[in-house]
C-alpha cells in the first residue's frame, strides 16, 4: 500500500505541475478529493486517484502528458498496447493500469432537460457495459460473473473496441462543456445524481497536498456532503482493516 501511494502520489504531483504550468483546467474527485480535504494527502488505507478534465481541454491535456510527463509514467488512451479506453489513465511505463492507476474522468456538457440527460446516462452506460465485457479479462473473474461476461461477448462479437469508442467520444461532445449550464463525469459516473451546475466544478481552489498543491472545486463541501455525508468523520475500523488486507497486482504489460 505504501509503494503504490508513493508512486500515486508522485504522478499526481507530475500531473498538477503540468497542468498549472499549461493552464488547463482540472480537480480532483471522489476519494481523492476527500484525501485531500481530511488527510491532506492520499485518504491512508486507499492508493487510487481521481482527477476530472474539462472535455474541452483534453486532447490539450493528453499532448501535454504525454510530452512532459517523465517517462517512467505513461498515458493509456488510444495505445496500441491495449484496446482503446472510453476515459484516460496515467499508470506506470511498463505495467497495465488495471491496479496502479491516475483516472481523469472527462467533465462533459449536459443538456438542462432531465429528461435528455437521462437519455445520455443511460446510453452512456451502456457503451461503458459494452466496452468493460470487449476488454475484460477473464483471468480476474470467476464462477457466474465469467460465465456472463462470455455469453456476453458472443453477443458482441461483431462490435469493436474502437467503435465503442468512437460512440462514446461522440457522446462525450455531444454538448459542449463551454456552452452548457449542467456539467457531469464521463457521461454516465454516477447518474443524474452526480450532474452539477458547473459554476461548482469550474470555481476551483489550491489546497495542500502533502509537499505539494493540488485543485479541488471550490464547492467541495457541497460535493463530498454528496458523495459521502459527514465526510470528516473516517469510516469504522473494520472496513479500513478490509481495504488494507486487500490483494495489490499490477501487471507487466504483454
Amino acid at each position: 500500500m505504501e509503494e503504490l501511494q508513493e508512486i500515486g502520489t508522485d504522478m499526481l504531483r507530475h500531473v498538477a505541475e503540468i497542468c498549472e504550468r499549461e493552464n488547463i483546467h482540472y480537480c480532483l474527485f471522489f476519494g481523492s478529493m476527500l484525501g485531500a480535504v481530511r488527510h491532506h494527502g492520499p485518504i491512508p488505507w486507499d492508493y487510487d486517484i481521481d482527477i476530472a478534465v474539462h472535455e474541452d481541454e483534453l486532447d490539450r491535456f493528453l499532448a501535454a502528458m504525454e510530452k512532459e510527463l517523465p517517462p517512467k509514467y505513461w498515458v493509456d488512451f488510444r495505445s496500441s498496447v491495449d484496446t482503446p479506453k472510453c476515459f484516460p489513465r496515467i499508470g506506470l511505463t511498463g505495467y497495465d493500469t488495471h491496479s496502479l492507476h491516475i483516472d481523469v474522468y472527462r467533465m462533459v456538457g449536459f443538456p438542462d432537460s432531465l429528461k435528455k440527460s437521462k437519455a445520455i446516462v443511460k446510453y452512456g452506460r451502456l457503451l461503458l457495459e459494452m466496452k468493460l465485457v470487449k476488454n475484460a479479462d477473464l483471468e480476474d473473474y470467476s464462477g457466474k460473473k465469467k460465465e456472463k461476461i462470455q455469453k456476453l461477448r458472443k453477443l458482441l462479437v461483431f462490435t469493436s473496441p474502437e467503435f465503442i469508442t468512437k460512440r462514446f467520444d461522440a457522446l462525450c461532445r455531444r454538448y459542449s462543456f463551454a456552452k452548457c449550464n449542467k456539467v457531469g463525469l464521463n457521461a454516465c459516473k454516477g447518474g443524474i445524481r452526480y450532474i452539477y451546475e458547473k459554476e461548482m466544478i469550474e470555481d476551483t481552489i489550491l489546497v495542500d497536498y502533502l509537499d505539494f498543491k493540488v485543485r479541488i472545486p471550490r464547492e467541495y463541501d457541497r460535493i463530498l456532503r454528496g458523495f459521502y455525508g459527514d465526510y470528516m468523520k473516517p469510516p469504522r475500523q473494520e472496513l479500513i482493516d478490509a481495504e488494507m488486507s486487500g490483494e495489490y497486482r499490477i501487471r507487466a504489460l504483454r
